[in-house]
């Protein structure tokens, strides 16, 4: 039980890590009982309301994969996970993203089946540079529980990554109409992950390692509306991000290159992305069902 909590944990770990926090976090659009706000960027971290012009905090909701299930199958263990609604929240520098779900899975070497159950927070500090948005820090918090062959576990994971290079989010733009379809911008960014996971009965370890990550980000088209989730938005950009997350299959010792598409509309964020997330060999995609913000 231990190898395989161990493994599902490091798939999770992983997939959260590179999906929600750094350059890897992201905004969108919709209807929801916060707040109506509006926002002239492509990927708004402020925001006025729309009825008195006073900064108010900004939320999403996205849906991965269209609810369904995320399955993997490595090293003689098949693994699916449930997502609950993801729910990204910007108020002043702080960003939260916060989700949860179960999880189900069989190892083949143990001949037995196991479950179990997940809850994830992550939250990151902003800040400025020359009116672009960088990502300083991140912390993720995650606590599961997983049961099998008469066994249980429960752990605490806690991860914290500090930006030595900052992250930029490129789409955080009001202006990227004026770049031009094709145009390309490349950003570096590296820095220090620390971990931290308690497992009942088994103690604590701690890790560390240093990360570094490129992207590239291109302009490939534009749509004047796109329908996502029967809501029509408008001004609507195509972006292409080459980046790079850990190859699971190769023991974490590489790095696959990825291309991630997102569908950014102004003053909503994304309203979808596809590839959002490869891993395993699995593309995961990524919709918005609802936001606070509203377009002009």
């Amino acid at each position: 039980m231990v190898r395989i909590f161990k493994f599902v944990n490091c798939c999770f770990v992983i997939f959260m890590i590179f999906l929600f926090t750094g350059c890897n976090s992201s905004s969108g659009g919709g209807s929801s009982d916060k707040t109506p706000a509006s926002s002239t960027s492509f990927s708004p971290v402020r925001a006025v309301s729309v009825d008195g012009g006073k900064e108010v905090p900004i939320y999403w909701k996205y849906r991965l994969m269209d609810g369904e299930y995320l399955s993997f199958d490595q090293s003689g263990i098949e693994l699916d996970f449930n997502f609950n609604d993801i729910i990204i929240k910007i108020n002043g520098n702080k960003r939260t993203v916060e989700t949860g779900g179960d999880l189900s899975g069989y190892a083949y070497s143990y001949n037995e089946s196991f479950g179990g159950d997940f809850s994830l927070t992550v939250t990151e500090s902003l800040g400025d540079n020359f009116d672009s948005t960088m990502v300083l820090s991140s912390e993720t918090d995650m606590s599961m529980s997983l049961s099998g062959g008469g066994e249980s576990l429960k752990a605490d994971f806690v991860s914290q990554i500090e930006f030595d290079t900052a992250c930029q989010w490129f789409i955080d733009n009001d202006n990227l109409d004026t770049f031009g379809i094709g145009y390309i911008y490349n950003n570096s960014s590296s820095g220090t992950v620390n971990s931290k996971v308690y497992m009942s009965d088994y103690g604590e370890e701690s890790f560390s390692s240093y990360v570094s990550n490129h992207d590239q980000w291109q302009i490939v088209d534009y749509k004047s509306s796109v329908t996502v989730n029967g809501k029509v938005y408008n001004d609507v950009f195509v972006v292409e991000r080459e980046t790079q997350v850990p190859d699971i299959s190769n023991g974490y010792n590489a790095m696959d290159n990825i291309t991630i598409t997102y569908w950014v509309a102004r003053g909503i964020g994304m309203i979808k992305g596809y590839g959002y997330l490869q891993i395993l060999g699995h593309s995961i995609d990524i919709e918005l069902v609802e936001t606070n913000l509203v377009q002009n």
